[in-house]
């Protein structure tokens, strides 16, 4: 009886009540210490939260796509230059034939005799003049010497120089007569691809105004036609490329394989679509390429230097213009820029209005107004980080309270642990009745998981009541002090309720 009374009156069987007070002092410590926390996030809900984007001047490439038609540098039609029949076709449509190659023949036989004719007549005058050449020669000699008159001299003169007329003309009949004979012969004039032939053999050709047997079309090089607007030959000409390249895509949408370049930009602006005619040249050996073709001509290789560009999404309008806005001391304002070039990357291009270190709001832009107070809206990695901390510094409060819990119990004594009295006491027990020892070892075991359940509920309690309100926490740190207390006193009473029944328990065999 005694050793039971001293195991209760032991400071050790305080360690229970001590614990929890202890424990519930420590969680108001941990809620009033966020306090101040919880105010300065109450302030920061009170503003807008928004994305934000700090912007950096750098080098941008930049390049202009425009749609674009093919055009040949040159396209011939070969027309009979000569009337007659046409006797032969020496090419297959739609090959490619080269400068110089014969294409057809037509019937040569009236030009042939032309030919003879005008030759016949060039050596007559040529004997012509040789018989005047020789009297004109004689008769200035006999003149010199006073024998024939001025007459004769004169007559002898006029019969030489006419002489000289007529072979001329006759060179110049003959000469007209081998170039109609050549026009039998149909020559291709440049090297490219024909067409389909407009005659069949056998047709008389060269009468009347239609007389094209076929066309030629230079396909290499080739040309892409296209215009440059106004707004961006402005932009082009202020920007630095030395190694301008222009890319072809094909009406497939494919790029073709050979890199073209700039041939032509016009000095003048067409006045009714405010654009400037240019041209780039690309290599067509394979032939791929046609004329006529819809393409789309993309310009590389220039560069922006100390550019700005936003999302285009920051970019609103009004009817002044274009402006964002920027946030500065914690506040939107409002900025008027002026649009540069839009890039294939969702960006844009500011020509001026931003410059670097500017803080753009890229989000909640339809809420803002000049003026009203924003915050930097957490991302998710952020919230993330933020979360981990959270759960770090749980941890640690966790910690830090059983290391307090530890130290409290170095001092009163372990609760769960009964002193030697009360050991031997119980070794006498257990001795004395078995039965009776094994009830009092489960009656221990649900003392420490009760004990254990009550510090894991005040805990959890506790750190729940640390992320409400301010106004909250007070009451709820009261309220949590009351709970400890009431659960400590019910505790001590059930304790020595479980040693009133030792008490009895070990008193009956005795008797």
């Amino acid at each position: 009886m005694k050793n039971l009374k001293n195991t209760f009156s032991s400071p050790r069987s305080l360690s229970l009540p001590l614990l929890a007070a202890f424990s519930a002092l420590f969680g108001a410590g941990v809620i009033f210490s966020g306090c101040d926390d919880k105010a300065a996030q109450e302030a920061q809900k009170m503003a807008m939260p928004v994305a934000m984007q700090t912007l950096q001047a750098k080098t941008i490439a930049v390049d202009f796509e425009y749609p674009a038609r093919l055009r040949s540098p040159q396209s011939v039609e070969i027309y009979a230059r000569v009337e007659g029949i046409l006797l032969s076709k020496n090419f297959k449509e739609g090959d490619i034939v080269n400068k110089g190659d014969k294409l057809f023949k037509i019937d040569p036989t009236t030009y042939q005799n032309q030919v003879n004719i005008a030759r016949a007549q060039y050596q007559s005058a040529q004997a012509n003049l040789t018989r005047a050449t020789r009297d004109w020669k004689r008769v200035e000699g006999l003149y010199k010497q006073g024998v024939v008159t001025i007459d004769s001299y004169d007559t002898s003169r006029y019969n030489y120089e006419a002489a000289l007329a007529t072979l001329a003309n006759t060179k110049a009949t003959l000469d007209d007569a081998l170039v109609n004979l050549g026009y039998t012969d149909v020559n291709a004039s440049i090297t490219g691809r024909t067409s389909m032939r407009q005659y069949d053999v056998g047709n008389l050709v060269g009468r009347g105004n239609n007389n094209v047997l076929t066309t030629i079309t230079q396909l290499t090089p080739i040309y892409a036609e296209f215009a440059i607007p106004s707004s961006d030959f402005y932009y082009i000409r202020d920007l630095s490329g030395e190694n301008i390249e222009v890319e072809l895509i094909l009406g497939n949408g494919l790029p073709y394989e050979k890199v073209g370049k700039l041939d032509f930009i016009d000095s003048v602006l067409d006045s009714q679509t405010l654009s400037v005619k240019a041209r780039a040249i690309f290599n067509n050996d394979e032939y791929k390429l046609l004329p006529n073709e819809l393409v789309r001509v993309n310009i590389k290789g220039l560069e922006d230097k100390n550019a700005i560009a936003i999302p285009q999404t920051a970019l609103m309008q009004d009817k002044e213009g274009s402006f964002v806005y920027v946030a500065k001391d914690g506040k939107a304002v409002q900025v008027r820029v002026i649009i540069g070039k839009a890039l294939k990357t969702a960006e844009t291009i500011i020509a001026s209005g931003l410059k670097s270190g500017d803080v753009l709001i890229t989000s909640n832009l339809s809420k803002i107004r000049p003026g009203v107070d924003v915050v930097k809206l957490q991302t998710d990695s952020a919230k993330a980080d933020s979360a981990k901390v959270d759960s770090v510094d749980k941890v640690s409060a966790d910690k830090a309270s059983e290391k307090a819990s530890d130290k409290a119990n170095d001092k009163t004594g372990a609760p769960n642990k009964p002193n030697d009295k009360a050991e031997s006491s119980t070794s006498q027990s257990q001795t004395q009745n078995p039965a009776q020892n094994k009830n009092q070892e489960k009656s221990r075991a649900s003392l420490d998981s009760s004990r254990a359940s009550l510090d894991s509920s005040l805990h959890a309690s506790l750190y729940a009541e640390s992320s409400a309100s301010l106004a909250e926490s007070k009451n709820l740190e009261s309220s949590a002090l009351d709970s400890a207390s009431a659960n400590s006193t019910k505790e001590s009473t059930n304790y020595q309720q479980e040693a009133s029944h030792a008490q009895d328990a070990t008193s009956a065999p005795s008797a």
